[in-house]
């Protein structure tokens, strides 16, 4: 449950988010993926936890997990994220 691992796990996720947020003075900053894979996505998910911690901004990936680096990105992704929160 490291690394692209925790997307399955978002209590978990949130539980050490914010557990960080409150051990740091530094602006806080989050990168995740699209998903697991097409079948679990959860940026728009994750965007929203973001967004309650307050963090300085987020870097969506607009691939999945299982895509790496490969494969065509879904930039409607991204779209979806913007549209569902306020972080820059």
């Amino acid at each position: 449950m490291a690394g692209s691992g925790l997307l399955r796990d978002l209590p978990l996720v949130e539980r050490l988010l914010r557990e960080v947020r409150a051990a740091i003075t530094i602006p806080f900053t989050m990168k995740f993926r699209a998903g697991w894979n097409n079948e679990e996505l959860v940026a728009v998910k994750m965007a929203k936890l973001a967004e309650g911690l307050r963090p300085a901004g987020d870097c969506t990936a607009p691939r999945t997990r299982e895509q790496g680096y490969a494969g065509q990105a879904d930039w409607t992704r991204i779209a979806e994220v913007k549209a569902a929160v306020k972080i820059r």
